[in-house]
């Protein structure tokens, strides 16, 4: 799966349209079929100080995206499964590290961005 979403999320970075549609279409269907192994991948892509900015930030704010879909079944717009309290754990984790130790102010703020959404 990690090969996969990187390059899906390669592919939204792309101008194209429709390229980009269905890129973020099979997005929706890899996080569905398993959302804690998608948002580790997220996070995990967020945290490669040696990715492309912008692979990053998508990485980010994909993981934003899906917090109110499979976080918790108290969001309003939860459909879950949920994401495991192990990947939880790992999430936060590197969110905060993220936030308080990445050199880049863009990803500091991208993080910061998907810990709110988890609050």
């Amino acid at each position: 799966m990690d090969r996969a979403i990187l390059d899906v999320i390669h592919r939204i970075q792309l101008p194209d349209n429709a390229t980009r549609q269905r890129a973020e279409e099979e997005l929706s269907q890899l996080v569905t079929s398993d959302p804690s192994q998608a948002a580790i991948v997220l996070i995990n892509i967020a945290k490669t100080s040696d990715a492309h900015i912008a692979i990053r930030q998508s990485a980010l704010l994909n993981l934003k995206r899906i917090v109110p879909l499979f976080w918790s079944a108290g969001f309003d717009s939860f459909r879950g499964p949920a994401i495991n309290q192990d990947s939880k754990i790992h999430i936060r984790s590197d969110l905060l590290n993220l936030i308080t130790g990445d050199p880049d102010s863009k990803i500091r703020s991208g993080g910061a961005y998907a810990v709110v959404q988890i609050a």
